[in-house]
């Protein structure tokens, strides 16, 4: 195998480059990080831990109860994440509106730990599934 001292490549769905010290090879994951020069993936604070998408489908009223709908390795803190929601495949929105039908309270909740995100939605009289887009980020939230 030989050693790239760094690449630029369609990675998955969307293009990354890597360039590392000499004698190390950019398509190892597990280079020390004091050895990369410059990761796409890895720009500084706000460099990316992990994102992904779920949707959760229903027809008529729902309560899902907890749903866990990622989960990373722990990084030592709970990262800052960012949330984008799309109604039965409509425009993404940053925030979730929920119509519905009675008095309830507490009707959703998304819960980021050190592991992962949790989600536990609660809607009355609604048939649309609801997709959340989400975005873990290298920053401890205080």
């Amino acid at each position: 195998m030989s050693i790239s001292a760094a690449f630029w490549d369609w990675v998955g769905d969307r293009w990354r480059g890597r360039w590392v010290l000499p004698g190390y090879n950019a398509r190892d994951a597990n280079v020390p990080r004091n050895k990369v020069v410059l990761d796409t993936d890895d720009i500084g604070t706000l460099s990316k831990l992990a994102n992904g998408q779920a949707t959760l489908s229903y027809g008529g009223s729902l309560d899902t109860g907890a749903v866990t709908i990622a989960t990373w390795p722990d990084p030592g803190f709970v990262p800052l994440c960012t949330f984008h929601f799309s109604i039965a495949g409509g425009e993404w929105d940053n925030v979730y509106t929920m119509q519905n039908t009675g008095s309830t309270s507490g009707n959703y909740y998304i819960k980021v730990s050190r592991t992962g995100i949790v989600v536990s939605l609660k809607l009355i009289n609604s048939t649309s599934p609801v997709t959340i887009a989400w975005t873990a980020f290298r920053l401890p939230v205080m």
